[in-house]
């Protein structure tokens, strides 16, 4: 993991950007490791340009009924930036839900 040879040459902290909990959890489980930041993004923005919406819907694999977080990637560079620029105690080990907008499709 390249988590691991960033804490083997004595980084401090490692943000993560992640939205699959497997490889969030194998990495909070590494001995001598150093700080974990998770970025944990909902859905993309950005995907809705390849999948246009057609009429008044969106087609998706979530349940219609279920709302939907969506946030720019941008917006998650901007936050990981801010994270590296204050404190690592900060947001040590901390996890963080990325959406800035919650929609029910229905």
């Amino acid at each position: 993991m390249i988590a691991s040879w960033a804490w083997e040459a004595n980084f401090k902290q490692v943000v993560d950007i992640s939205s699959i909990l497997y490889a969030e959890k194998a990495l909070f489980e590494l001995s001598d490791r150093g700080s974990l930041v998770t970025l944990r993004p909902g859905r993309f923005m950005t995907m809705l340009a390849f999948d246009h919406p057609k009429g008044d819907f969106i087609f998706g694999t979530a349940d219609a009924d279920k709302p939907q977080g969506r946030i720019p990637p941008n917006y998650i560079g901007a936050i990981a930036a801010v994270i590296f620029g204050e404190d690592i105690k900060k947001h040590d080990d901390l996890v963080y839900e990325l959406n800035e907008d919650v929609v029910n499709p229905t």
